[in-house]
């Protein structure tokens, strides 16, 4: 998660190692009109689609519906074009600044990101349009966070990513997240790196089609460096993740851990909610996939918690979606 606050404190994502240009590939089918469509991703990925039950269903959901649905990502480091993914600018700074670590670009791989020539790699939803705005490292902070959310509302997406966040709330951001969520969009945001229980925004605030996500590890306990509060309301696999990552002019794969790579799981499986459901309020959205998640007891530094974990399958059993397992 990147960390904003006055004092340029950043947070993070970790990078565990870097691999080869290639990696091992489940791919999409081909998504046609009412197509079975299903999530699938690299083998390295497989088991968060296992954790989540999202690894054996197929929906009958069309390519109009879902590849109309709008994915915004407000983030640090995704300025540029890349021919992984299909990235529609909506504001923010034409370049990256002078520190870039294209933190942006990681977390729309896992959404969007596209086999090319180079890269055999796809994200969840491959060749999506990713709606971003990008803030550079320099000016992150509020004022910032709260001009971006504004951008959004003004180009009305369905869903917004939101892997970044800081230890103050402000005014401002809590007024255009209200605007948003009104105006439709679901937005999803990372609980915090931090390790601790203090409350990071915008994923604290207490608003009804705003969902605050947090990383559990292989083991199904949650990450030592997550941030666990009471304002988390799902926990999603975030250990070892692979995702793009920009080295010079070339990309390529590798695996990363933090609260950042889980949002863009739940902010997946909202697009496919608002493909099969367009009218379904940001508020029904919340709360159907926090009623239907798992509740597990696991540990957060020898901590016993007892945690909502994201269920996928239950979740479209709710709203009376005929499934049919691959």
């Amino acid at each position: 998660m990147r960390q904003l606050t006055n004092k340029k404190k950043w947070g993070f994502i970790i990078p565990i190692f870097l691999l080869s240009a290639s990696c091992c590939i489940y791919a999409w089918g081909e998504v046609t009109e009412n197509s079975s469509f299903y999530f699938h991703t690299i083998t390295e990925n497989k088991w968060a689609l296992e954790m989540i039950g999202a690894d054996k269903i197929r929906v009958s959901v069309g390519q109009n519906n879902l590849y109309h649905v709008k994915v915004g990502i407000l983030d640090t480091g995704i300025a540029g074009e890349y021919d992984n993914l299909n990235l529609k600018r909506v504001g923010g700074n034409k370049d990256n600044g002078l520190h870039t670590e294209y933190h942006g670009v990681t977390i729309a791989g896992i959404i969007g990101a596209k086999r090319t020539q180079d890269l055999d790699y796809q994200g969840l939803l491959p060749g999506i349009s990713l709606y971003t705005y990008n803030v550079s490292n320099e000016s992150l902070d509020n004022k910032q966070l709260a001009n971006g959310i504004k951008a959004f509302l003004q180009n009305g997406v369905d869903v917004l990513n939101i892997s970044l966040g800081g230890f103050k709330a402000d005014e401002e951001v809590l007024i255009n997240l209200k605007k948003v969520i009104a105006n439709g969009t679901v937005v999803v945001a990372s609980s915090g790196n931090s390790g601790t229980s203090d409350y990071n925004y915008p994923a604290s605030y207490s608003l009804p089609g705003l969902l605050s996500v947090g990383s559990l590890d292989k083991n199904n306990n949650i990450l030592p460096f997550t941030t666990v509060n009471d304002k988390v309301d799902l926990y999603v696999p975030g250990q070892d993740i692979y995702s793009l990552m920009v080295l010079g002019s070339k990309v390529s794969c590798m695996p990363y851990s933090g609260t950042s790579v889980s949002v863009p799981y739940v902010t997946s499986v909202v697009a496919m909610i608002r493909a099969l459901e367009p009218s379904m309020s940001p508020k029904d959205i919340k709360r159907i996939l926090i009623e239907n998640s798992d509740h597990r007891t696991v540990y957060w530094k020898n901590q016993k918690r007892t945690v909502r974990v994201m269920n996928v399958e239950k979740v479209l059993t709710a709203m009376g979606v005929e499934i049919n397992k691959k």
